[in-house]
């Protein structure tokens, strides 16, 4: 299946996605989170943040697993069907192995699963309302966006 493309198309796929991945990662995994905690500091709610071991735990567990289904849903874009995860840089063939064999948008899941990992891993109510709304988003503009395209 991607035998047909050629391999410096290949190539310049998985190089965008893995930029793309450090970029985006680091914004909506990072900066925001932390953005969010910063706030809910200056309000005075960070008492609001749960502070347990195994509520930490379990985040990092679902970060790790999600992120992992995150990069595998990327490579598995860029390799077989020549495109990126950004939506405005998409694939150029159906895809239909991989993580695409069982859902339709993984990268989809991996991103709000990975996010509610950082909620869970900061204890932060704000986080895991980012991600609530982050669902709703990608939910009613994002997927209609591009079940039109």
């Amino acid at each position: 299946m991607a035998d047909d493309i050629p391999a410096d198309l290949r190539r310049r796929c998985l190089l965008k996605t893995v930029a793309q991945t450090v970029v985006i990662w680091t914004l909506a995994l990072a900066v925001l989170p932390m953005g969010i905690v910063h706030i809910e500091a200056q309000l005075g709610l960070d008492h609001l943040h749960v502070r347990s071991p195994a509520v930490r735990a379990t985040g990092v567990a679902v970060f790790c697993l999600a992120s992992t289904l995150g990069l595998w849903s990327g490579w598995t874009m860029a390799w077989f069907g020549a495109g990126t995860p950004l939506p405005l840089d998409p694939a150029v063939r159906l895809v239909l192995v991989g993580p695409y064999r069982h859902v339709r948008n993984p990268m989809a899941i991996a991103g709000l699963a990975q996010g509610a990992g950082v909620g869970l891993m900061l204890g932060s109510p704000g986080v895991l309302a980012y991600v609530a709304a982050g669902l709703l988003f990608w939910n009613f503009v994002v997927r209609r966006w591009e079940e039109r395209s």
